[in-house]
């Protein structure tokens, strides 16, 4: 995140975060290793990728979740420019997850 946004880090250059407040997954977790409650649901719903893929799933998550704090199912599902999806991605595996997983992840928020 830059300034506190998710953007895509590949399509900057480091010149244009020069002096921006940058968080990065590793920023994510408490410093004694304790993981963020968004990196808890993606972990116990199972919805991790490769070692690109889940920081940039979770971090896009975190941002939709700061814009978002209630969200329903369908603002999920709908939300413009989220490729893949936060959230939804915790119910890939299987459809009738998602509320559960929503609602374990709002609960540890």
């Amino acid at each position: 995140m830059m300034n506190g946004k998710a953007i895509k880090s590949c399509s900057i250059v480091a010149m244009q975060a020069e002096g921006a407040d940058i968080l990065t997954i590793e920023g994510v977790a408490k410093p004694d290793g304790t993981l963020h409650p968004m990196q808890a649901a993606f972990k116990e719903n199972h919805g991790l990728q490769c070692g690109f893929c889940t920081p940039g799933m979770v971090m896009n998550a975190l941002d939709f979740a700061k814009s978002h704090p209630n969200p329903t199912e369908q603002e999920v599902r709908e939300s413009p420019g989220r490729q893949p999806v936060p959230l939804h991605r915790l119910s890939q595996h299987r459809e009738e997850r998602s509320s559960p997983a929503r609602k374990r992840w709002e609960a540890k928020l």
